[in-house]
């Protein structure tokens, strides 16, 4: 669950970039009343830290970043003395 937030923390935050960067708009500043603004500043700390926090993705394999946990290899079987 918490991969899904920042990934949606990362979304809006690059989405806001590339919007800025088109148009010289900030997004996310403008709804929250000035990118100066508490709220608007609360939000951004927010987008940096789901960056950070998706930082452990870029070196883990799709099996480890899945929700369920992969079944444990049962490893060899009993010996059956041939």
């Amino acid at each position: 669950m918490l991969q899904k937030i920042c990934l949606v923390l990362l979304i809006l935050g690059g989405l806001n970039w590339g919007i800025l960067a088109i148009a010289g708009f900030n997004c996310i500043g403008w709804l929250l009343g000035g990118s100066g603004t508490m709220l608007a500043r609360a939000v951004f700390l927010l987008v940096g830290l789901a960056a950070i926090g998706a930082i452990p993705s870029l070196f883990s394999t799709p099996s480890e970043r899945a929700s369920t946990p992969p079944s444990p290899d049962p490893g060899p079987g009993p010996s059956d003395g041939r």
